[in-house]
C-alpha cells in the first residue's frame, strides 16, 4: 500500500472519528445537526447509486428532503414538543409516494416507490433509532444522553 495513500486515509478516519465524537458529546442540537448531515449524504449517495445501477428514475430532493423531515420529526416526538409529527410525516410521505404512483404514468413507477421507501428504511430509520438510544428510558425528563450512543 502507498504511504502517502495510508496517511490520506488516517487522517480522514481521525477527522470522520472527531467529527462523530463531537456530533454525540456536543449535545442534543449537534447530534440533530452531525447526523441530519450524515442522513442527507447518505440518502443522496444511497439514491445516487440506485439510479446508476437501475434504470428507475427516482426524485432525490423530495427523499432526501423528507428523509430529514422525518428525522426531525422524531426529534421533535422524543422531545414531547410535537407528538404527532413523527407519524404525520411518515405517513405524510408514504401518501405523496403513493399518490405519485397514480399521476405519474410510467412502467417503472413500482420499482421508484420502492427504492424510495428502502433508502429510508436503510437509513433514516437507523438514524432515527440511534437519536432514540440517546434519550433515557423510563425518566420523568426527556433529556439527551450521549452513555448509550457513545457505547455503541
Amino acid at each position: 500500500m502507498n504511504p502517502k495513500n495510508l496517511f490520506t486515509r488516517i487522517v480522514a478516519g481521525i477527522i470522520y472519528i472527531a467529527v462523530i465524537l463531537v456530533g454525540i458529546l456536543g449535545g442534543k442540537y449537534s447530534f440533530i445537526g452531525v447526523f441530519g448531515l450524515f442522513l442527507i449524504i447518505g440518502l443522496y449517495e444511497f439514491y445516487r447509486m440506485t439510479e446508476k445501477n437501475t434504470s428507475h428514475a427516482i426524485s432525490k430532493a423530495f427523499n432526501i428532503a423528507s428523509g430529514f423531515l422525518i428525522f426531525l420529526s422524531a426529534y421533535l416526538y422524543l422531545e414531547n414538543i410535537c407528538k404527532i409529527a413523527l407519524p404525520l410525516t411518515s405517513i405524510t410521505y408514504l401518501l405523496i409516494l403513493f399518490a405519485s404512483a397514480i399521476f405519474i404514468n410510467r412502467k417503472d413507477i413500482l420499482h421508484a416507490i420502492i427504492y424510495s421507501f428502502f433508502g429510508q428504511i436503510y437509513i433514516t430509520l437507523p438514524l432515527s433509532i440511534l437519536m432514540l438510544l440517546s434519550y433515557q428510558y423510563q425518566t420523568l425528563s426527556n433529556e439527551y444522553y450521549y452513555a448509550f450512543v457513545l457505547a455503541i
